[in-house]
């Protein structure tokens, strides 16, 4: 398998490997909540609700990542 095919694959895997950490941690009101990667990925694209309208900006590059990772596997095969 060529460079060619790697890189695509191999960022796609530690995009899927990263779900599997904590994302960030919150302190309120003196208990500490951990958020899950996977967590934040699937809520992100609601966050604009709640007013967070700079944390959308930001998980829509899930999105762009995710159809350049489509793009680029299907040119390669």
């Amino acid at each position: 398998m060529d460079v060619r095919k790697r890189i695509p694959l191999a960022s796609l895997l530690i995009f899927i490997i990263s779900f599997c950490f904590t994302a960030f941690k919150v302190e309120d009101m003196g208990e500490i909540k951990d958020y899950k990667s996977f967590e934040t990925f699937l809520i992100g694209s609601i966050s604009f609700l709640g007013g967070g309208l700079f944390e959308f900006l930001v998980w829509t590059a899930n999105i762009s990542s995710l159809l350049q990772w489509y793009s680029v596997i299907k040119n390669i095969f």
